[in-house]
């Protein structure tokens, strides 16, 4: 698990974990990331695996980045509940970028019936699923 905070890669590059959750795809662990630089503040989801040797614990000054939103939010879908064609009811937290395909994904998490957690799924995906 990386921890909640600011990290860098070998470029410099500052990025800001906001959280942690598993990947709809193959339930492998990630970690949801920002890139501070990038202005549209996407949220980003990272293969877990692999992260402690890109990216270096770090201290930044926090009034150096606007963290507000720390999130941009794509048009669909919205923040709000959505129910799976399963049955079950999710939240939806917001939509980001995969950081290898830098494909679209959604940032959700289970209300019920299921264990509370936070998962990505691609976007394309999420139409045919959730209603």
């Amino acid at each position: 698990m990386a921890a909640l905070g600011f990290y860098a890669d070998a470029a410099g590059d500052i990025v800001h974990v906001v959280g942690s959750g598993r990947s709809s795809v193959d339930a492998s662990p990630v970690v949801f990331f920002v890139r501070l630089e990038d202005a549209a503040k996407l949220l980003w989801a990272a293969p877990l695996q692999g992260w402690h040797e890109r990216f270096q614990p770090v201290r930044v000054k926090q009034e150096r980045f606007d963290m507000q939103p720390w999130v941009s939010m794509l048009s669909t879908p919205e923040r709000g509940m959505y129910r799976h064609i399963d049955g079950g009811i999710y939240q939806v937290l917001g939509v980001g970028c995969d950081e290898k395909s830098e494909e679209p994904v959604v940032v959700y998490q289970h209300v019920w019936p299921f264990p509370p957690g936070t998962w990505v799924r691609p976007h394309p995906e999420w139409a045919a699923r959730f209603t």
